[in-house]
């Protein structure tokens, strides 16, 4: 696929000498890295002193024959950059591809441009349903069930909320899904697949995947109302989606979703431009169906050139120096402070106040954490409302009428999941099994400062919230929780973590970039310095 190509300016080669010429003043120190200058013919839009980086990038946007990838380290004014960039652009419709909604209509909001349209890419699946249907309603309520009902009305009432459950997320994941195995792999990745009691009559497994099959069928054929889930599925499903943009720039391409993209690269003509903006090493959503290297694949399928936004304006230069063991091409902003970096015991995160993070792989850590500084008159939640209300659904399936049982419940249930997980494809299992170990412990922590099951559900509820970051409130988050969010000081656990591949480098790398001011690594293996001070 090639793309707008124009004469002016440097062109690709130039580019690509410009950042060649970057990288190795940026290798000197520090003081080279503060140099800006001009690049030739770009002209200043503000009175503000753009790094080379970010000129390169308002070059490539002007000039650049061919499809880009924006390389974008955390915190480095990535969508200032990329808004500044836009007014260099010479296509005449321009679509910016946004995460989710709240960041497309902030995206909008600072956009003066009317050549620039941003939208999320479900808005623009909308916008493909429209054309071909009309009068389509969204009802976001029924849609799934009806689906369900409509071809398997006769399943058991588990079965079908099941169903409902798991055809939808396909829709999300995987709109060409053609066989079992397709369905198979996103049930136990998503804790979809019923348990065995439920399982009975002509309902066995495969029975239930090729009833999804079905549903999928019929739902690419009945379309007149649709639901969140319909606005990828359908355009791709039904071949819908087709050319509306000059230039797609598409925002956290990393985070998004392998059909995301897809609706994202037919939405730019034939002779278009695709600039693809995001940063690999936050790639943590793999369980979401966001691939770690999809930048990486992107950009080989594009053949795209690269330019790298590596300079943070976030994190002290102690941080940065922490988060470049693992992402070397990763700078501080010669103005940054000097920012704090402290290891401490494990007891130290109670010293954390209101508007401090204390972030960890996994959530059963963070119940322990949470209930700790309460207990110290410390207000704190952990961030997650749909945790919260996946563990009272647990609860309430294990059908308790006394806590002490909890425990003894709780065995049994994770060992039969885990005994079924373990015949399955173990390169999926094992993420769910790991939810599965990590629901049990939050569970069994929680459990220990109630007397009831009513108070166990209800202290559930209370503790997990999406409430926005608060200065009045201790965050306790897991790393996936928290990406796109910052604090001037965060605790991490250090021992929540694990390596040996590279999405749990990057979890690290997310964790640590947080930090604004202060980060303290919060581990079992502290060693107190000589003095006993820290």
């Amino acid at each position: 696929m090639r793309g707008y190509s124009t004469n002016k300016g440097w062109g690709l080669n130039g580019i690509a000498s410009w950042c060649a010429c970057w990288e190795r003043w940026g290798r000197c120190g520090r003081k080279a890295r503060s140099n800006t200058m001009r690049l030739p013919g770009v002209a200043k839009s503000t009175n503000r002193e753009w790094s080379l980086q970010q000129r390169a990038i308002f070059e490539a946007f002007r000039s650049a024959p061919g499809h880009v990838l924006v390389r974008a380290r955390a915190g480095t004014g990535k969508t200032t950059t990329i808004l500044e960039a836009l007014q260099y652009a010479p296509e005449s419709k321009i679509l910016l591809g946004a995460f989710n909604k709240q960041i497309a209509d902030e995206l909008q909001t600072r956009v003066s441009d009317s050549r620039v349209s941003a939208k999320t890419l479900h808005a623009l699946g909308m916008g493909y349903i429209r054309a071909q249907v009309d009068d389509v309603r969204v009802d976001a309520n029924n849609r799934a069930w009806d689906l369900v009902k409509d071809v398997a009305s006769d399943a058991p009432q588990a079965i079908k909320v099941a169903l409902k459950n798991l055809h939808t997320k396909v829709r999300e994941l995987n709109p060409w899904a053609e066989t079992t195995s397709d369905i198979e792999r996103i049930a136990i990745a998503y804790d979809l697949v019923p348990d065995e009691s439920e399982l009975r009559g002509k309902w066995t497994e495969a029975h239930y995947y090729e009833t999804v099959l079905t549903i999928l069928e019929h739902a690419a054929d009945e379309v007149e109302v649709i639901d969140f889930a319909d606005m990828i599925f359908l355009p791709l499903r039904r071949g819908w989606a087709w050319p509306v943009a000059d230039l797609v720039v598409v925002d956290e391409a990393q985070d998004m979703t392998g059909p995301q993209l897809e609706i994202a690269l037919r939405a730019c003509r034939k002779d278009g431009r695709i600039v693809i903006v995001g940063d690999d090493r936050q790639a943590i959503y793999g369980f979401r169906g966001a691939a770690s290297d999809g930048l990486d694949r992107l950009k080989k399928r594009l053949e795209a050139v690269e330019l790298g936004l590596t300079t943070t304006y976030r994190c002290g230069q102690a941080i940065v120096e922490v988060a470049r063991a693992l992402v070397p091409d990763f700078q501080a902003a010669p103005t940054a402070p000097e920012g704090i970096v402290r290891t401490a015991p494990l007891s130290a995160w109670m010293e954390a106040q209101p508007g401090d993070f204390v972030l960890s792989r996994v959530n059963a850590p963070l119940m322990g954490v949470a209930l700790g500084l309460i207990r110290q008159g410390k207000r704190a939640r952990i961030r997650g409302r749909d945790i919260g209300k996946g563990l009272v659904e647990l609860v309430n399936k294990l059908k308790l009428s006394r806590l002490e049982d909890l425990d003894g419940a709780l065995e049994q249930w994770s060992r039969r999941e885990i005994a079924r997980l373990n015949k399955k494809d173990q390169a999926v299992a094992r993420t769910r099994i790991a939810q599965i170990m990590d629901n049990v412990d939050t569970l069994l922590t929680l459990a220990e400062t109630v007397a009831t099951v009513a108070e166990l559900t209800s202290k559930l509820t209370t503790l997990f919230s999406d409430e926005g970051v608060s200065e009045g409130v201790v965050m306790c988050s897991t790393i996936h929780r928290a990406k796109g969010l910052e604090a001037g000081r965060v605790w991490v656990l250090e021992d929540t973590l694990k390596g040996g591949n590279l999405e749990e480098e990057n979890l690290r790398y997310v964790a640590v970039t947080r930090a604004k001011e202060e980060l303290v690594l919060v581990t079992k293996n502290y060693v107190a310095p000589e003095g006993g001070e820290q």
